[in-house]
Protein backbone atom coordinates (compact mmCIF):
# COMPACT_ATOMS: atom_id res chain seq x y z
CA UNK A 1 0.00 0.00 0.00
CA UNK A 2 2.83 2.77 0.96
CA UNK A 3 4.52 1.73 -2.29
CA UNK A 4 1.29 2.36 -4.70
CA UNK A 5 1.19 6.07 -2.38
CA UNK A 6 4.65 6.84 -3.13
CA UNK A 7 4.21 5.75 -7.13
CA UNK A 8 0.99 7.81 -7.02
CA UNK A 9 2.83 11.08 -5.45
CA UNK A 10 5.92 10.80 -7.78
CA UNK A 11 3.69 10.28 -11.08
CA UNK A 12 1.63 13.97 -9.49
CA UNK A 13 5.16 15.43 -9.33
CA UNK A 14 6.34 14.27 -12.87
CA UNK A 15 3.06 15.77 -14.20
CA UNK A 16 3.67 18.69 -12.61
CA UNK A 17 7.33 19.09 -13.68
CA UNK A 18 6.39 18.53 -17.37
CA UNK A 19 3.91 21.27 -16.90
CA UNK A 20 6.08 23.40 -15.63
CA UNK A 21 8.77 22.71 -18.00
CA UNK A 22 6.08 22.88 -21.12
CA UNK A 23 8.44 20.61 -23.63
CA UNK A 24 6.82 22.40 -26.77
CA UNK A 25 7.32 25.84 -25.69
CA UNK A 26 11.12 24.87 -25.45
CA UNK A 27 10.69 23.74 -29.02
CA UNK A 28 9.14 27.07 -30.50
CA UNK A 29 12.27 28.76 -28.09
CA UNK A 30 15.06 27.00 -29.79
CA UNK A 31 13.31 27.04 -33.17
CA UNK A 32 13.26 31.22 -32.37
CA UNK A 33 16.64 30.72 -31.53
CA UNK A 34 17.45 29.56 -34.40
CA UNK A 35 15.91 32.51 -36.16
CA UNK A 36 16.91 35.22 -34.51
CA UNK A 37 20.73 33.85 -35.07
CA UNK A 38 19.61 33.08 -39.22
CA UNK A 39 18.39 36.71 -39.40
CA UNK A 40 21.52 38.27 -37.87
CA UNK A 41 23.85 36.11 -40.52
CA UNK A 42 21.79 37.43 -43.10
CA UNK A 43 22.16 40.52 -42.25
CA UNK A 44 25.60 40.66 -41.36
CA UNK A 45 26.80 38.80 -44.52
CA UNK A 46 24.53 41.49 -46.43
CA UNK A 47 26.36 44.68 -44.45
CA UNK A 48 29.64 42.51 -45.48
CA UNK A 49 28.40 42.41 -49.03
CA UNK A 50 28.07 46.40 -49.19
CA UNK A 51 30.78 47.22 -47.77
CA UNK A 52 32.99 45.25 -50.04
CA UNK A 53 31.38 45.89 -53.36
CA UNK A 54 29.05 49.48 -52.15
CA UNK A 55 25.72 48.09 -53.29
CA UNK A 56 23.38 44.75 -52.41
CA UNK A 57 23.46 42.05 -54.91
CA UNK A 58 20.19 43.02 -56.60
CA UNK A 59 21.44 46.10 -57.78
CA UNK A 60 24.81 44.78 -59.66
CA UNK A 61 25.10 44.27 -62.78
CA UNK A 62 27.08 41.33 -62.24
CA UNK A 63 24.24 39.65 -60.56
CA UNK A 64 21.55 40.40 -63.28
CA UNK A 65 21.96 36.67 -64.19
CA UNK A 66 21.06 35.53 -60.74
CA UNK A 67 18.95 38.00 -59.29
CA UNK A 68 17.30 39.06 -62.94
CA UNK A 69 17.86 42.48 -61.85
CA UNK A 70 20.39 45.32 -62.62
CA UNK A 71 21.26 48.57 -61.60
CA UNK A 72 18.63 50.18 -63.67
CA UNK A 73 15.72 47.30 -62.58
CA UNK A 74 16.08 47.37 -58.53
CA UNK A 75 13.83 44.01 -57.23
CA UNK A 76 10.92 44.63 -57.26
CA UNK A 77 9.67 44.87 -53.31
CA UNK A 78 13.88 45.54 -52.24
CA UNK A 79 13.97 49.28 -51.43
CA UNK A 80 11.30 49.97 -49.60
CA UNK A 81 11.00 48.38 -45.86
CA UNK A 82 8.61 50.34 -44.48
CA UNK A 83 5.86 49.78 -47.16
CA UNK A 84 6.95 46.39 -48.66
CA UNK A 85 9.54 44.15 -47.59
CA UNK A 86 10.13 40.41 -49.25
CA UNK A 87 10.56 37.14 -48.21
CA UNK A 88 13.53 34.37 -48.62
CA UNK A 89 11.09 32.13 -49.07
CA UNK A 90 10.26 33.53 -52.59
CA UNK A 91 12.28 32.01 -54.69
CA UNK A 92 13.74 34.89 -57.31
CA UNK A 93 14.64 36.63 -53.42
CA UNK A 94 16.13 33.02 -51.98
CA UNK A 95 18.09 32.41 -55.66
CA UNK A 96 19.73 35.84 -55.76
CA UNK A 97 20.89 35.81 -51.79
CA UNK A 98 22.30 32.58 -51.40
CA UNK A 99 24.29 32.88 -54.99
CA UNK A 100 25.21 36.18 -54.57
CA UNK A 101 26.70 35.98 -51.09
CA UNK A 102 27.75 32.30 -51.43
CA UNK A 103 29.45 33.67 -54.52
CA UNK A 104 31.54 36.14 -52.83
CA UNK A 105 32.77 34.05 -49.43
CA UNK A 106 29.44 35.86 -47.14
CA UNK A 107 26.96 33.31 -46.53
CA UNK A 108 27.06 29.17 -47.04
CA UNK A 109 25.17 27.70 -49.45
CA UNK A 110 23.65 25.26 -46.88
CA UNK A 111 22.13 28.66 -45.21
CA UNK A 112 18.30 28.23 -46.83
CA UNK A 113 18.44 24.65 -45.60
CA UNK A 114 18.84 25.78 -41.88
CA UNK A 115 16.32 27.89 -42.26
CA UNK A 116 13.58 25.25 -43.51
CA UNK A 117 10.44 27.14 -44.33
CA UNK A 118 10.22 29.80 -42.00
CA UNK A 119 9.98 33.29 -43.56
CA UNK A 120 12.59 35.86 -42.72
CA UNK A 121 12.24 39.59 -44.56
CA UNK A 122 13.87 41.82 -45.82
CA UNK A 123 13.93 44.79 -47.25
CA UNK A 124 15.89 48.63 -47.10
CA UNK A 125 14.67 52.05 -46.14
CA UNK A 126 12.84 53.62 -49.26
CA UNK A 127 15.55 57.11 -48.47
CA UNK A 128 18.38 55.35 -48.03
CA UNK A 129 18.95 51.40 -49.63
CA UNK A 130 21.54 51.19 -47.89
CA UNK A 131 19.75 50.98 -44.58
CA UNK A 132 18.75 47.22 -44.57
CA UNK A 133 16.38 45.45 -42.25
CA UNK A 134 15.81 41.75 -41.75
CA UNK A 135 13.01 40.35 -39.73
CA UNK A 136 12.03 37.42 -38.65
CA UNK A 137 8.12 36.07 -36.82
CA UNK A 138 8.78 34.65 -33.33
CA UNK A 139 6.11 31.58 -32.23
CA UNK A 140 7.20 31.68 -28.54
CA UNK A 141 5.40 32.80 -25.55
CA UNK A 142 8.56 34.61 -24.58
CA UNK A 143 9.83 36.01 -27.66
CA UNK A 144 6.58 36.98 -28.71
CA UNK A 145 6.93 38.65 -25.20
CA UNK A 146 10.43 40.33 -25.15
CA UNK A 147 10.65 44.25 -26.03
CA UNK A 148 12.45 43.76 -29.10
CA UNK A 149 9.14 42.01 -31.06
CA UNK A 150 7.52 45.61 -31.68
CA UNK A 151 7.10 45.08 -35.67
CA UNK A 152 3.90 44.25 -37.60
CA UNK A 153 4.00 42.47 -40.87
CA UNK A 154 1.30 41.80 -42.77
CA UNK A 155 0.85 40.70 -46.86
CA UNK A 156 0.09 43.29 -48.99
CA UNK A 157 0.32 40.95 -52.31
CA UNK A 158 -1.95 38.17 -52.79
CA UNK A 159 0.82 36.01 -54.21
CA UNK A 160 2.33 36.37 -50.73
CA UNK A 161 5.57 38.14 -52.62
CA UNK A 162 5.09 41.61 -50.96
CA UNK A 163 4.80 42.26 -46.83
CA UNK A 164 4.77 45.51 -44.96
CA UNK A 165 6.90 45.65 -41.49
CA UNK A 166 5.72 48.55 -39.35
CA UNK A 167 6.71 49.40 -36.24
CA UNK A 168 4.30 50.19 -33.58
CA UNK A 169 5.15 52.61 -31.47
CA UNK A 170 3.48 55.93 -29.35
CA UNK A 171 0.99 53.76 -27.46
CA UNK A 172 2.23 53.67 -24.18
CA UNK A 173 3.25 50.77 -22.83
CA UNK A 174 4.01 48.95 -25.50
CA UNK A 175 6.15 46.46 -24.03
CA UNK A 176 5.47 43.65 -26.88
CA UNK A 177 3.47 43.60 -30.19
CA UNK A 178 -0.47 43.61 -30.21
CA UNK A 179 -1.12 40.17 -32.35
CA UNK A 180 -4.35 41.23 -33.10
CA UNK A 181 -3.03 43.69 -35.69
CA UNK A 182 -0.90 41.13 -37.92
CA UNK A 183 2.14 38.76 -37.57
CA UNK A 184 4.68 39.75 -34.62
CA UNK A 185 8.23 40.15 -35.75
CA UNK A 186 11.95 41.03 -34.20
CA UNK A 187 13.63 43.25 -36.80
CA UNK A 188 17.75 44.16 -36.63
CA UNK A 189 19.25 47.03 -38.28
Amino acid sequence: MELLIVIGVLGILAVGLLAAIDPFEQLKKARDTNMRNASTELLQSLQRFYTTHGSFPWDMEMYEDICGTGPTQPMEGLGDITTAAMSIQNPDVSTCLVQSLSNDGELKETFMGGVGGTDIYIGADPEDKSDLVVCFAPTSKSFMDDPVTKYLINMIALDGSRFSIVEQTGVPPYTACVRQLGDCAQCFK
